[in-house]
């Protein structure tokens, strides 16, 4: 059939396929678990023999059923889904698992991962397409693409409109690049919708009624220090110089901020006054302070790459404010 599915090996998960073959859950699983359920086939490698009885330094790909995927010299890996499968779970923590499913006689099993947000008050729908293949002379993929894989048709639509495609051929090594490959993926999928974003605060106009809300958000003012009573004279004003140098660094910081915003709408008047302009300050302010080079684990997440380094939690807090306006 056209779908290509393969002895109706397949998991659906909230949203049924249009096909209706396989299993369907209500609730996310991870992709472990749905290849578990599913229980994908995997070939295997046997050795070709001469007419003579000696090796012959080829290997016929073969699934269970006998089926003959090609033939491979010694160079040629096997990647079993038990290698990356870690990682494949890793992935569904944060974009849940949407579709599973075998093609092709075995020869692909596919993952098809949800990635949801929303710009300006409109949703976006993209995928993240892991496709584990045991076929010679085809790679190991992870795609981009607006289309939810669920068949051998939205498969090939899906390549054609992915954003972007990382492949990894099956040799020597290949199970490491291969773990690598979704990683990498995930990272740019995460980046495109910083750009996604930064594109919409350069829409968002008016921040200057935002201004006020913003320093404190960023560039809070500490509280005074409090005493119990038992502390000694000098632990006292140890406390109150502190507290008295957390205040002006943060008067100067503020003060920073306001002259960095106002140059950047001097100096770009097209993107004047918007929530753009508003974490451009925030990103100079920071960076013009000397820091700390370490970012706190707080704040180590894949969509706030673009604003880490130096003051990375001023950074991180500015990125936050701005975004919430979306």
């Amino acid at each position: 059939m056209s779908h290509g599915i393969h002895k109706e090996k397949f998991v659906s998960v909230r949203e049924p396929a249009w096909h209706r073959i396989g299993l369907h859950f209500l609730e996310p699983i991870p992709p472990s678990l749905a290849a578990s359920v599913s229980g994908f086939e995997e070939p295997d490698l046997f050795p070709l023999m001469l007419p003579n009885g000696e090796p012959s330094g080829y290997y016929g790909v073969v699934s269970k059923d006998g089926e003959v995927f090609g033939t491979v010299t010694s160079r040629w890996e096997l990647i079993r889904l038990e290698d990356v499968m870690d990682v494949l779970d890793e992935i569904a923590k944060e974009f849940p698992l949407s579709a599973a499913g075998q093609l092709r006689e075995g020869r692909y099993v596919f993952f098809t991962f949800e990635h949801r947000g929303q710009v300006l008050g409109e949703e976006y729908l993209k995928h993240i397409v892991v496709l584990h293949s045991y076929e010679p002379g085809k790679a190991w993929k992870v795609l981009y693409s607006p289309t939810r894989v669920v068949c051998m048709n939205t498969l090939v639509v899906s390549e054609k409109e992915s954003s972007f495609t990382i492949s990894v051929k099956h040799f020597r090594g290949a199970q490491g690049r291969d773990r690598g490959a979704a990683i990498v993926a995930v990272s740019k999928a995460k980046q495109e919708e910083v750009d996604r974003k930064l594109e919409a605060l350069a829409k968002v106009g008016d921040f200057d009624a935002q201004i006020d809300a913003l320093l404190d958000y960023v560039y809070a003012f500490p509280e005074p220090p409090e005493f119990q009573g038992n502390e000694s004279e000098e632990d006292k004003q140890r406390a109150l110089r502190f507290y008295e140098n957390r205040m002006e660094a943060t008067a100067f910081a503020r003060e920073a901020f306001l002259e960095s915003y106002e140059r950047f709408n001097d100096e770009y008047p097209r993107l004047a006054r918007t929530a753009y302009a508003g974490l451009q300050a925030v990103l100079e302010t920071a960076d013009w302070r000397t820091g700390p080079k370490r970012s706190p684990k707080e704040t180590r997440r894949l969509d706030e790459a673009r604003v880490l380094g130096a003051r990375a939690k001023e950074k991180v807090l500015g990125w936050r404010f701005v975004t919430s306006l979306l």
